[in-house]
């Protein structure tokens, strides 16, 4: 499938999660934001999103390669990040914590 072909056909990709997180399409690679304040709304809307992504790429005929599909968390600096364990498919998807700090300039 051409490259452009690929962007029209899941062009209604980011308004499957549109109400519980934000999808931003780049070229061939896909990203989903959850933002919450606490960790258990990370977790039940991270979950949610995963289940309605699996619902829109059974309707389009997708496959997710789970193996290639990871969950970043960015949070608070000295904040401490717990894994979310989250699964798609009954394969639990590889997770990157990530602390950020304050950049100032001067």
């Amino acid at each position: 499938m051409g490259p452009l072909l690929f962007i029209i056909y899941i062009n209604d990709f980011p308004r499957t999660t549109n109400k519980l997180s934000q999808g931003v399409i780049l070229t061939v690679d896909t990203s989903v934001l959850v933002t919450t304040s606490t960790y258990d709304e990370l977790y039940h809307i991270s979950d949610s999103v995963l289940l309605h992504i699996s619902k829109w790429f059974q309707v389009n005929q997708f496959v997710l390669n789970a193996n290639k599909t990871h969950a970043v968390q960015f949070m608070p600096y000295k904040v401490c990040c717990y894994p979310l364990n989250l699964t798609y498919v009954d394969q639990i998807l590889l997770e990157t914590n990530t602390n950020i700090s304050r950049f100032t300039t001067g």
